[in-house]
């Protein structure tokens, strides 16, 4: 599967891209194990994150790289990077928290490209159909909208897709829920998942040898998502993800999605190219997985222009939600110059930090354009 353009870490030869925590290990495994031996991986947990897997001691250790508010990478209480490779460089030399130094990278082979996720690989087609829809655009006017604001459609397409998941029922009842699952197929694996409360919170419910179970998913102060003791996720979808290729902590992995009544389960479009992609499983060296994320991406983009109205209603407004709004790059002559200096005076930030690191700062501000 083609890799993604978008991805600040594709031209590295050790990234990887969307592989499991088990394949890095096992890829470690073959280049020998040796001490300082590492590689590099998208994270399944955190939106725009990375994983370092690195060997010592005949073992493989794995730190978590966050993408931080101002755009930077940095290891969990560690210092920031402007980039991944340049933190990969930093630990070349500092081992500063890690277990040892990054001393040899264990590169893809030839003519191989990092693995691509479900989501990641149609996140630009989705970001895409849902601008040209919401604001019936096209050409230029489109490109210029996507980059204008692209932060935010990134956050909104990823935090908001569970709820065309045919697998999310939305507010039911745990006794609504069972009877939902118990309804036709009673394979083993059978899953869907609901909202508790209006506080963030939301269920697994699975079947398993004919019984429902239920598990509780929480919402941290940070809006990360995990199961009681569980790994912790920025989206739903990750979730599903990453329960759908081992248990984990569950009786078992999540197989076969409860669909709710009335969802849709189309075959045309964008998803098609998803029928390429598979979740390895548990016990088996390559499953074919698609089903529980293929209905999704016909039902997200399908009824968007209908309902992108009401959903706007409902969402943070972005910034072509606004009679005002104008692109940043309306003016080619403001923009043209590789390197833009911007004038002290038109520019007024707010009070509060949005989040520092060691190349400063982040507020959140407004410009005021010279056209």
């Amino acid at each position: 599967m083609a890799s993604n353009p978008a991805n600040p870490a594709n031209h590295l030869p050790y990234f990887f891209g969307n592989i499991t925590r088990e394949e890095a290990e096992e890829y470690l495994m073959q280049g020998g194990v040796s001490d300082g031996l590492f590689l590099l991986r998208q994270s399944r947990n955190y939106l725009g994150g990375f994983a370092l897997s690195l060997a010592h001691g005949r073992k493989v250790h794995h730190y978590t790289i966050e993408r931080e508010l101002s755009g930077s990478y940095a290891i969990t209480g560690g210092k920031s990077h402007a980039s991944p490779a340049e933190l990969i460089n930093y630990h070349s030399e500092e081992a500063d928290g890690l277990i040892c130094l990054l001393r040899k990278p264990f590169n893809r082979p030839p003519g191989v490209e990092p693995k691509t996720g479900p989501f990641e690989d149609l996140k630009e087609n989705l970001i895409r159909e849902y601008v040209k829809q919401t604001w019936n655009l096209q050409g230029d006017a489109l490109e210029q909208a996507i980059i204008s604001q692209k932060p935010q459609l990134e956050k909104l397409i990823a935090t908001t897709a569970h709820e065309k998941m045919p697998w999310f029922h939305g507010k039911i009842s745990r006794e609504e829920s069972e009877h939902r699952i118990l309804v036709g197929l009673k394979n083993n694996g059978k899953f869907l998942i609901r909202e508790r409360d209006n506080n963030g919170s939301y269920a697994l419910c699975l079947l398993n040898d004919g019984k429902v179970l239920h598990y509780r998913i929480d919402r941290d102060k940070t809006g990360k998502l995990s199961i009681p003791e569980g790994k912790r996720f920025d989206t739903l979808w990750q979730l599903v993800e990453h329960y759908s290729y081992k248990p984990d902590g569950l009786l078992r992995v999540l197989t076969i999605p409860c669909s709710r009544l009335g969802s849709e389960n189309g075959e045309g479009g964008i998803i098609s190219r998803l029928k390429s992609y598979t979740f390895p499983k548990a016990g088996s060296k390559k499953v074919h997985h698609t089903y529980i994320f293929a209905s999704f991406f016909h039902s997200f983009l399908n009824p968007l222009a209908k309902n992108c109205q009401n959903h706007s209603d409902q969402r943070e407004a972005l910034p072509m939600d606004t009679e005002v709004y104008e692109s940043p790059y309306a003016d080619p002559d403001e923009m043209r110059p590789k390197n833009v200096t911007l004038d002290r005076n038109l520019l007024s930030l707010e009070d509060g930090e949005l989040g520092s690191g060691n190349f400063g700062t982040v507020k959140k501000g407004f410009y005021k354009m010279k056209k």
